[in-house]
């Protein structure tokens, strides 16, 4: 737990994200919190994990069922292998999850952009004129004084967009089942 050996924890993790953390005697799991998830999305299926990795890292992959691709030869695919830590938060031990290293090597160029305020319709749209089949968007963003703040992913002109919003009060964000992010 925390990278700390000496803070060892059991997870119990089920095929669709679920989680629970406790101890283990050898003989018999004891919880030590309720059921939690690690991925909120709705493809989210069929979790693998690799934990014999030589750098001490535990893997992990899922598959993303019942995604609709038009004109392609399949009806699903694999998530981004992530690493997996558990670590303790406010809501108690949480096992977290990040892209492994390896997904950096498939940027092509980058892009960085700062701004010190942005207003919506007073600033253009930030990234105007770039154009390609993906993109890995990392942004800090500090709310301020706002209700909530967020992207809005589009894909053409005429297609309305998919939003990305972070509400500050009760501090959450709400992703499209689609990102496989949580």
């Amino acid at each position: 737990m925390d990278g700390d050996k000496e803070k060892s924890k059991w997870v119990l993790l089920g095929g669709d994200g679920a989680y629970v953390v406790g101890g283990f005697d050898g003989n018999k799991f004891s919880p030590e919190t309720s059921m939690k998830m690690l991925d909120h999305g709705k493809n989210f299926y069929a979790t693998q994990t690799w934990s014999n990795q030589p750098d001490g890292k535990l893997i992990q992959i899922a598959w993303m069922k019942g995604g609709e691709f038009p004109e392609m030869p399949f009806n699903g695919q694999m998530t981004f292998p992530c690493e997996l830590s558990l670590r303790t938060t406010k809501a108690g031990p949480t096992l977290c999850k990040k892209p492994i290293e390896g997904i950096a090597t498939l940027h092509n160029q980058g892009l960085i952009k700062k701004a010190k305020n942005i207003i919506p319709g007073l600033k253009g749209n930030l990234i105007g004129g770039i154009s390609g089949e993906a993109f890995h968007i990392k942004a800090k963003l500090n709310p301020k004084n706002s209700d909530g703040f967020g992207f809005l992913i589009r894909n053409g002109k005429k297609e309305l967009g998919t939003e990305i919003r972070y509400d500050s009060n009760k501090k959450n964000a709400r992703l499209p089942r689609w990102t496989g992010l949580s």
